[in-house]
């Protein structure tokens, strides 16, 4: 986990969205007024944008920019088919649609050996056909991936530099997708459950989500696919990108219908508007982009709804005082929560915190490791401030811990019992994510990667007369959630069966 600087970098563009991002910090994305015609535009030098629209189009946008400072979008003409293109290092507009073919095309991604992946419409107009394809800068050659015979429309959405492509086939209703993985010119599908594929780095790992939009009342599913196993994102949001470190960046949807971004780093998901410093007067909204030093490309909204284009560096000096660092770690670990189960003080005013948090007590450990990392390293030439804020924290630390366990149920009281089988009727043997949701208020906790080859004792919960929760079940090996409403006690525990599937 890091902490960063915001850069504006609008340079005086409506609306601008900063979709890609390279290791030396060159932006490309697009911009528009109306939100219907898009210019797009390339940065090289922080806040100076270039607009680069090939020559008669009404519309145009570019997705990704590789190290080289090549991105690649499309165009769109007034009879309103996309054309895919790319803008070189200097700024020249070359048009890849008479080379590729088709109808219509889509310029997704581009790595850093100058290879293109899109997608490309060889229908007629009235019925899609579409396949992926692969084109080559250097040699001009176009490789075509095709879909499955299930579903049969390719739509790639990125590249790493081993050549290795993902995205998402569509059957012909366009309803029902499986994410698939093109490498070594053989297509198979990432798993064969309803899911869409987004970004892979170049160690093979992959970003996607189970839907390919934000539920409003629920969850996305957005997960970090790695050597087989979904590594599921605790937030409700889509991941656009991930990093060779497995740095997973996104936007999310609070459950007051209020959007953030979000890094989900090794386990854990950080809402960025708390990893600022100093705090951005922004609200960062969208995040799109991260490159393997951690700098991170994003949206934010001014206090009157003006969108900013912002860079997001990792911070190489941070000037923290204890309070500070406290204040950091409160609205890292807990946010700001309507109960409030505690004050701390950030920058002289009061903030309110819920000592308890929505996080297990693993991860609050993990977090507060994380946290005596950031002291050390930004007091390590004076040993004397590090001690303090160190004294500090660690009182912090066992505050939370005693607040924790005066929650309802923190003292160790199970409330819940959880017992899972399969359909067979035998015991389930593997892990399970547990996700308990209040019916009525706000509370709502999540326990991850729990042992279900025994009784899972849930602690924690509200109890009767306000103990109505639905909670759901989710096999950490494959995608298949099982939900029922359950009252928990007044006292004692109330012991529920969960049926799952395991394929």
């Amino acid at each position: 986990m890091s902490i960063y600087e915001a850069v504006d970098i609008t340079g005086g563009l409506p609306f601008p969205d900063p979709y890609g991002l390279n290791s030396s910090n060159q932006i490309a994305g697009d911009a528009t007024p109306d939100g219907n015609a898009y210019t797009a535009y390339v940065d090289r030098s922080g806040g100076n944008p270039v607009l680069t629209n090939p020559p008669g189009a009404a519309s145009a946008s570019l997705k990704a920019i590789n190290d080289a400072g090549v991105a690649v979008g499309s165009w769109r003409d007034d009879d309103n088919l996309s054309h895919a293109f790319m803008v070189d290092a200097n700024n020249n507009v070359v048009d890849l649609s008479g080379l590729i073919g088709g109808r219509e095309s889509w310029a997704a991604d581009i790595n850093n050996n100058g290879q293109i992946v899109g997608q490309a419409d060889f229908g007629d107009g009235t019925t899609p056909l579409f396949r992926g394809f692969i084109y080559n800068i250097n040699s001009r050659r176009v490789q075509f991936i095709d879909g499955f015979s299930d579903f049969p429309l390719c739509s790639p959405a990125a590249i790493n530099d081993i050549g290795e492509v993902v995205g998402t086939c569509f059957d012909s209703t366009f309803l029902n997708a499986r994410p698939f993985l093109f490498a070594l010119s053989s297509m198979m599908k990432l798993f064969d459950q309803q899911a869409y594929a987004f970004d892979i780095n170049n160690v093979g790992h992959v970003a996607g989500a189970t839907q390919d939009f934000i539920a409003s009342g629920g969850n996305s599913g957005p997960f970090l696919f790695v050597d087989g196993t979904i590594n599921w994102i605790p937030v409700n949001g889509l991941p656009t990108a991930v990093n060779d470190n497995d740095l997973v960046v996104g936007n999310a949807m609070r459950s007051d219908l209020t959007s953030f971004a979000f890094l989900y780093d090794h386990g854990i998901p950080y809402d960025l508007n708390t990893l600022m410093s100093p705090p951005s007067p922004l609200q960062i909204v969208l995040a799109w982009d991260i490159n393997n030093d951690g700098a991170i490309s994003a949206d934010g909204l001014d206090s009157d709804f003006n969108a900013h284009a912002l860079l997001l560096k990792p911070a190489k000096t941070v000037n923290y005082v204890p309070p500070s660092i406290l204040g950091l770690v409160a609205s890292i670990v807990f946010g700001v929560t309507q109960d409030g189960g505690g004050v701390i003080y950030i920058g002289g005013g009061p903030v309110p915190i819920d000592p308890w948090g929505w996080l297990s007590d693993t991860q609050v450990d993990l977090v507060f490791q994380r946290s005596t990392s950031v002291i050390q390293r930004q007091f390590l030439n004076d040993p004397g401030s590090a001690q303090q804020a160190l004294l500090q924290l660690q009182t912090f630390k066992t505050t939370v811990q005693e607040r924790r366990k005066a929650k309802p149920g923190g003292d160790g009281d199970v409330c819940l019992e959880i017992n899972v089988k399969t359909k067979g009727g035998g015991a389930f043997v593997g892990t399970v994510n547990v996700d308990c949701q209040h019916q009525t208020l706000s509370d709502h906790q999540e326990f991850r990667n729990l042992d279900a080859s025994k009784a899972i004792a849930i602690k924690g919960l509200m109890r009767a007369p306000q103990g109505l929760y639905q909670v759901t079940v989710t096999p950490t090996s494959v995608f298949r959630p099982v939900s029922q409403f359950v009252n928990v006690p007044a006292s004692g525990s109330t012991a529920v069966e969960f049926i799952v599937e395991t394929s």
